[in-house]
C-alpha cells in the first residue's frame, strides 16, 4: 500500500481530496523510472475484445 486517499463529498460531488503517501514510497518513486517520465502510450483492447459480453 502506497498511502491513504481521502476525500469528502457534499450532494454527491467530490468537494476536496488529499493523498498521503508513505515516505518509503516516495523515495522509491523517486529512484524508479516513473510512469511520468516515460513516453505516452495509447491503452487499446485487442481486436477480438468483446466489452459487451
Amino acid at each position: 500500500m502506497e498511502g491513504l486517499y481521502l476525500r469528502t463529498e457534499a450532494k454527491g460531488v467530490v468537494t476536496g481530496r488529499a493523498k498521503f503517501v508513505r515516505p518509503e514510497f516516495v523515495e522509491k518513486v523517486k529512484r524508479s523510472a516513473h510512469w511520468q517520465y516515460q513516453a505516452m502510450t495509447l491503452n487499446l483492447l485487442a481486436d477480438d475484445a468483446d466489452i459487451w459480453s
